[in-house]
């Protein structure tokens, strides 16, 4: 089923990923990012199923209504498993244009999990192809512009 997943994600991607910065150009609304480091050290970063195949920090869209630290909070678990409380989500500041070039704006969160809270099957693999923990000296490649700038502020 994953195979499924990710033949039709390489299919389907560049249309959706069209479609998502048409979405975000129309509506303004920010796209949250969260930087997530272990008692290692290291980086949670995430590869989704409709992507450039670039790894990426945990993150997505905003709801109408709802806060960007309840939106990191919602993002980051839909994508990972991983459940943290949004007092433990610290806004460090938010990307955006000229410094990533992206086109959207990017508020940017970091928290604390432990290694052993990823769970170790893909907790969402309609989305996610892959997710791991990275030590900073150890990235995987290609790395996305927003994983870049945000992983130099540690």
């Amino acid at each position: 089923m994953r195979q499924l997943y990710l033949l039709v994600g390489r299919v389907v991607s560049p249309a959706a990923i069209l479609g998502l910065k048409v979405f975000t150009r129309l509506t303004r609304r920010p796209r949250v990012r969260v930087l997530v480091t272990n008692e290692r050290g290291g980086v949670l970063l995430v590869r989704g199923v409709l992507s450039d195949g670039r790894w990426t920090l945990p993150g997505g869209g905003v709801g109408r209504r709802e806060t960007l630290t309840a939106a990191a909070r919602r993002e980051l678990h839909e994508e990972t498993g991983i459940a943290v409380d949004e007092a433990d989500l610290v806004f460090i500041r938010t990307l955006g244009r000229p410094e990533v070039p992206i086109s959207f704006e990017a508020p940017l969160f970091r928290t604390h999990a432990k290694r052993s809270q990823l769970p170790a099957k893909l907790y969402s693999p309609k989305e996610i192809a892959a997710a791991g923990w990275f030590a900073q000296d150890k990235l995987p490649e290609p790395l996305s512009d927003i994983a870049v700038v945000a992983i130099k502020s540690l």
